[in-house]
């Protein structure tokens, strides 16, 4: 049977695998860096044929079959070749059910080490002893060494995140996807045209009631919230993919909004009004009139008493 159990190893993963021996050396890299993150010519392949072995075999397509490498002698570079397609599992003696197989990132600014040398900090902090007093084997004090951790992890600011080449950003961009697709700019677009064309018919100081986000303005579903429009206007404190995008400022009769008539994180006041009776809504979710006037509690009141009498 040319199926076995390996068990797969990296700084950041470990897993039991069943591979197969007739695979090429090329294959398999390609199905290790499904697990490792590492890609097949940054790995540096070692099998430990015994968990007591201080010494490993690295699988490459250059080496010397029974070939042992120290430990000592790991942080080598990449040893192996393009023949790695012409090379299978089954050539290596070493590779049997159940060994060890190692997969190291021999790329010398890979981020993955830096994750591993985080996690391992982390796990070394979770085994300490609570009695020893807050002291790691090193004798440092663990809330400092959880302050240098927290500054070693990852902080990309925006610019920097947009410039690399290997991130889901910079792929979605290749690829025309989410926000990066030509429909998406269109239908961006006719959105911003639609509403433009509603916020003509809004002015200042008339009443108003707003409709459903979920909803086609056609349906008049109203979420039940009245209120006066006291601005008109684009507010570039809100995120909007296109420009001067025009939104509509409404204090509310009851304190159902989100502001009180200021954008929350940049102090800018628009309009006033009281703590949580301030709202920004699209134009096409906005529907005005004099019909829209404050509801009165009494007629809402006597409108349930009715309804119960006629059951």
């Amino acid at each position: 049977m040319s199926d076995i159990n390996v068990f797969v190893t990296s700084a950041l993963t470990s897993s039991e695998r069943r591979i197969s021996k007739q695979w090429t050396l090329a294959y398999f890299k390609q199905r290790l860096e499904l697990i490792t993150g590492i890609p097949p010519q940054w790995q540096r392949v070692l099998v430990y044929p015994s968990s007591t072995m201080a010494q490993a075999i690295e699988l490459t397509s250059n080496t010397n079959n029974n070939e042992s490498i120290a430990n000592s002698d790991l942080n080598g570079s990449n040893n192996s070749n393009n023949n790695d397609e012409n090379v299978r599992l089954s050539s290596f003696d070493a590779l049997r059910p159940l060994v060890r197989v190692h997969v190291d990132d021999i790329r010398p600014d890979s981020d993955l080490k830096d994750l591993a040398r985080i996690s391992a900090s982390s796990s070394s902090n979770n085994n300490n002893d609570p009695a020893s007093g807050g002291i790691n084997g090193d004798g440092k004090d663990l809330e400092d060494e959880d302050d240098e951790l927290s500054k070693a992890r990852f902080k990309y600011d925006e610019k920097s995140y947009q410039s690399r080449q290997d991130s889901v950003l910079y792929w979605k961009k290749q690829h025309k996807l989410g926000r990066f697709s030509p429909e998406v700019a269109s239908l961006q677009q006719l959105q911003f045209e639609l509403n433009l064309e509603k916020s003509k018919s809004i002015k200042v100081g008339d009443r108003c009631q707003i409709l459903s986000e979920n909803s086609p303005a056609c349906a008049k579903n109203t979420d039940g919230r009245r209120g006066t429009v006291k601005y008109v206007g684009p507010v570039p404190e809100i995120p909007y993919p296109i420009a001067d995008f025009i939104w509509i400022g409404i204090a509310l009769d009851e304190p159902l909004g989100k502001n009180d008539g200021s954008v929350k994180g940049s102090g800018k006041r628009y309009f006033e009004c009281g703590k949580n009776y301030g709202s920004f809504v699209k134009p096409v979710n906005v529907e005005v009139g004099e019909q829209f006037g404050v509801v009165d509690l009494m007629d809402e009141m006597e409108m349930g008493d009715s309804s119960e009498d006629e059951l």
